[in-house]
């Protein structure tokens, strides 16, 4: 069946082509029935005429006369990558992840969650097909640039780029208006936010001499120590989108000419695997709604896990590292995150999005630092500076998660722990 895909696919090598996707491009509203038809004639079960694939995305995502095959990109992510070979200067180029239903299953929960809202622009992912979200393939629109290369390539220009980050960031978790912040009144969006990050934590034993019970004692032990300080809150609290991954590499730069930076940034590879969203749900009956709850929550440790992966890429400039720190420290002790509102350069008066005090203050570190841990988890796992990651795990989850503080980089030095 793969050797079938492959070959239609390379037969859209074509001359001539050049891609586009109109501006009202969105899921397949209008090729919904035609979905499902490729999903049978493609999926393992079925061994029909493999001939319509081709066209069917051609016609979908352009015209049919040019496309080049990339061949194979990567193993579970990606199977096949068609581009249009001037796509330096064309709109787009697509993949098709296929044959990999878990990792199928979050990219298009993520998607119609999104496109729920009507925001798909932020993320690249475009369709599926039919009904089922464990159907056969999904087409990806890749970016034209990671975020990530553009912050070390583009020396010319790195407060610029950290800046546009930091707007994008944003817009898409509070919105221009406000209106994707919500009243958490029950404190419900965020606890749930806060089980679903700690429920993923368990998954793996981080160091090799403690075992599953001691580590599932010390992960209680965080979720009590900041249920507390949620619990002490006297003022309301407010819930809005968030992102599973919020790493650099995770935000592209999309093509096109118009428009600032930060409006040209989206996400990729977003989501929750299944079988995470139904531990978390705890043996409730699962639905879509259900699942869309884990979209919502906290952006605070969303934030602290990006900040952690930006402070330990390499070869990114210090002032984006130091730019987007004050950004982090300013939010968490003042609520103020995004867009700036003065004109200046240094001005630090950026979009103050909610209700904020000293209380609220301990909430806001503690998910920072909660994302910071889940980070420095990783590291150790992966092998990166794994005494130091240890010894930053262990500090934050005795001594920094219940102090309601956040722990940070010292610009060139030792990593600091910021206090009020």
């Amino acid at each position: 069946m793969k050797e079938e895909l492959e070959e239609r696919i390379k037969q859209l090598l074509k001359t001539g082509r050049n891609m586009s996707l109109p501006d009202e491009a969105r899921l397949s509203h209008d090729y919904f029935a035609r979905d499902e038809e490729i999903s049978r004639e493609f999926s393992p079960e079925y061994s029909g005429d493999s001939r319509k694939l081709g066209d069917e995305l051609a016609e979908r995502y352009g015209c049919r006369e040019k496309s080049v095959f990339l061949g194979a990109v990567g193993t579970t992510k990606c199977d096949h990558t068609i581009a249009d070979p001037d796509f330096r200067d064309s709109t787009l180029k697509f993949r098709i992840k296929y044959g990999k239903p878990a990792e199928i299953w979050k990219n298009a929960l993520y998607s119609r969650w999104l496109s729920s809202q009507g925001d798909l622009g932020w993320c690249l992912s475009r369709d599926w097909p039919g009904n089922a979200l464990t159907q056969f393939y999904i087409v990806m629109l890749q970016g034209k640039e990671p975020l990530l290369q553009r912050l070390v390539t583009d020396a010319e220009n790195p407060i610029d780029n950290i800046e546009a980050t930091i707007a994008f960031m944003g817009d898409y978790f509070f919105g221009n208006t406000k209106e994707h912040i919500k009243e958490d009144k029950n404190r419900e969006f965020i606890k749930s936010h806060l089980d679903l990050i700690l429920c993923g934590m368990k998954r793996t034993v981080p160091f090799p001499d403690m075992n599953q019970e001691n580590w599932n004692k010390k992960i209680n032990e965080v979720r009590t120590a900041i249920c507390r300080n949620i619990d002490l809150l006297d003022v309301k609290l407010y819930y809005c989108r968030i992102v599973s991954d919020c790493i650099a590499q995770n935000i592209v730069v999309t093509n096109g000419t118009n428009g600032e930076l930060s409006t040209k940034l989206a996400w990729i590879d977003q989501g929750y695997r299944k079988e995470l969203l139904d531990e978390w749900l705890a043996g409730q009956q699962p639905t879509q709604e259900k699942y869309f709850k884990a979209f919502y929550g906290t952006p605070h440790f969303n934030l602290g896990h990006f900040y952690f992966a930006l402070q330990y890429a390499e070869n990114i400039p210090e002032v984006c590292k130091e730019r987007f720190r004050t950004a982090i420290i300013d939010f968490v002790y003042n609520g103020r995150f995004g867009r700036r509102l003065g004109q200046a350069e240094d001005s630090d008066d950026r979009v103050k999005f909610t209700n904020w005090g000293t209380n609220t203050q301990k909430i806001a570190a503690n998910f920072f630092a909660l994302g910071e841990l889940r980070a420095a988890i990783y590291n150790y796992h992966i092998g990166q500076r794994p005494d130091e990651m240890r010894r930053l795990a262990e500090i934050i989850i005795n001594d920094i998660i219940p102090a309601g503080n956040i722990y940070t980089f010292a610009p060139a030095g030792p990593i600091k722990n910021y206090t009020n």
